[in-house]
């Protein structure tokens, strides 16, 4: 898909999720496919389930410090919905995650908010993930993700990573036209 293309669908999208959709087109997609820093390394994930909801959360857990947390529902929906956008347009690729719960070390390491989303509450809930989308140009992503107005977006040039948190519609990193 060339950037046209890209951003007429993502204008398209942001239309039309102002337009009442019919029941079947409001279901949350029910996989999710899914790496953790290594593209190659993707799994399937039913995030209908337990298990695939588990699972998920390992792949985002603090690697440096080994310790999980919960996914806030709205990133494990929002990645969802990303990757399904994606595959109508014809790139079926993985995300990839770089990050996702931070230990307040880690935090710290990476230079991170000192407020930052990845910090798991008071019952282990971190509302943040780190990404991209190999294929799909990442700045392209995070403008329809900033369009959608679901969370936090943001963008990081030198690495070409998203940031997509729960937190209130805001956004970060990205060009102004």
């Amino acid at each position: 898909m060339n950037r046209r293309d890209f951003l007429l669908f993502a204008a398209s999208a942001a239309v039309a999720t102002a337009l009442p959709l019919p029941a079947h087109a409001q279901q949350l997609p029910r996989t999710l496919w899914i790496a953790r820093d290594n593209p190659q390394d993707g799994v399937l994930l039913d995030i209908s389930t337990g298990k695939g909801i588990a699972y998920l959360q390992y792949l985002l857990r603090d690697v440096r410090a080994n310790r999980q947390g919960l996914v806030h529902p709205q990133i494990v929906s929002n990645l969802a919905w990303v990757q399904a956008w994606l595959a109508h347009w014809g790139l079926k690729a993985p995300i990839v995650a770089t990050s996702g719960l931070r230990t307040e070390v880690t935090n710290r390491e990476v230079g991170g908010a000192h407020q930052s989303q990845h910090l798991p509450d008071n019952n282990g809930v971190f509302r943040a993930v780190d990404f991209w989308v190999p294929g799909a140009n990442s700045e392209d992503v995070a403008r329809m993700l900033e369009w959608a107005r679901t969370g936090g977006v943001g963008f990081y040039r030198s690495s070409k990573h998203i940031h997509l948190d729960a937190g209130r519609p805001r956004s970060w990193g990205l060009a102004r036209n």
